[in-house]
């Protein structure tokens, strides 16, 4: 058979169809055969494998090297991390794929190229794959030395990475970066921002630093807004084309839609928000000045940010900066246009 360039070459035997366990083997040889698969990778593989045993019980067994290897599947961060326990499979007595065996070494002969909207890196390593076709299981690890990714829309240099599968009972690998960015907000402040990934990749979440130092909650602003917490909160202390101006000016064309009658859900889709919300109790009551106006924003499932004013008073207003650490505990940070800044846990109670 042939898979574009290179090929793969068959050979093996089986006992006929007969009583008790019929015994049978196979060789599969990858001669360089090239394949891949539009927008997501581009291989050429070498090595051999061997499938032999009995219809009762068989072992996969053999060495596969990877001498090329090109990922460009667009994917975002939220996809690879975060994405809840990994729980794992319980064979069932009567499903085949229990019986059979796996036991292949994965060498890499070039390094893998990762080129996506996520990252621009070159992977090098080994891995070997065991367990059972039912529940496989990865060992060995990745790493890279150099290359970027992106988080919040900016660009990172890595400066260390490490891919390992450490936990056979897990199909996430653990995952040890670490990496750099030089960030300028919209006042002109340089910061270097670090940004450390440790610990499986469904569990872990990011921890972020800077220099000149400040809170997580700030440079999650800073990295998605520009701005900090109290920048986006005060607005006018901020340079021209701020998001606090721009977020001010959102609450002035939320106001003029909520007075012709602009339904909200329209609003929210010509703002490019989530939720436009107004206190129709205290308006309907003629209190439109004390009437309160929401403008929310969710930035992947953990990120969310609120906005809220009055209408009658468009220069008092707060920023909630809500991120969530784990199904059940986030961390939340409010900001007015006095400086004021009040940090907390939260926890949520889930019933299953």
């Amino acid at each position: 058979a042939s898979l574009g360039r290179g090929r793969v070459t068959a050979s093996g035997f089986a006992e006929p169809l007969g009583p008790g366990a019929r015994p049978f083997w196979l060789r599969a040889n990858l001669e360089s055969p090239e394949f891949s698969v539009p927008q997501t990778l581009d291989a050429r593989l070498g090595g051999s494998v061997t499938w032999a045993g009995t219809d009762a019980a068989s072992r996969l067994s053999g060495e596969v090297t990877v001498e090329r290897l090109t990922v460009t599947q667009q994917v975002g961060l939220g996809d690879i991390m975060g994405g809840g326990p990994v729980r794992s499979v319980r064979p069932r007595a009567d499903d085949k794929r229990a019986r059979v065996a796996l036991d292949v070494d994965v060498a890499v002969k070039d390094r893998i190229g990762v080129r996506s909207n996520l990252a621009d890196l070159d992977l090098a390593g080994a891995l070997h794959l065991g367990g059972t076709l039912l529940a496989p299981q990865l060992s060995g690890g990745m790493y890279a030395e150099d290359g970027t990714f992106r988080y919040l829309d900016n660009e990172f240099v890595i400066e260390n990475l490490n891919v390992s599968f450490t936990d056979p009972r897990r199909q996430d690998p653990y995952v040890d970066l670490l990496g750099t960015a030089s960030v300028v907000s919209r006042s002109r402040e340089e910061y270097d921002v670090t940004l450390r990934v440790t610990g499986f990749a469904f569990d872990a979440l990011p921890e972020l630093s800077s220099a000149p130092p400040l809170s997580e909650p700030d440079v999650l602003a800073l990295l998605t807004f520009g701005d900090t917490v109290g920048e986006l909160a005060a607005g006018g202390g901020a340079a021209v084309g701020s998001s606090g101006e721009r977020l001010g000016a959102l609450t002035r064309k939320a106001f003029l839609g909520s007075l012709f009658g602009v339904a909200e859900s329209t609003m929210e889709r010509l703002l490019d928000l989530d939720t436009v919300e107004l206190d129709r109790e205290a308006a309907e009551a003629g209190d439109l000045a004390g009437a309160e106006l929401t403008l929310g924003k969710r930035f992947g499932d953990r990120l969310r940010v609120d906005y809220r004013t009055a209408l009658g008073k468009l220069d008092q207003r707060e920023v909630d900066i809500s991120l969530k650490l784990t199904r059940t505990l986030s961390l939340e940070t409010r900001a007015d246009p006095e400086g004021n800044h009040a940090v907390g846990l939260r926890a949520s109670l889930l019933f299953e």
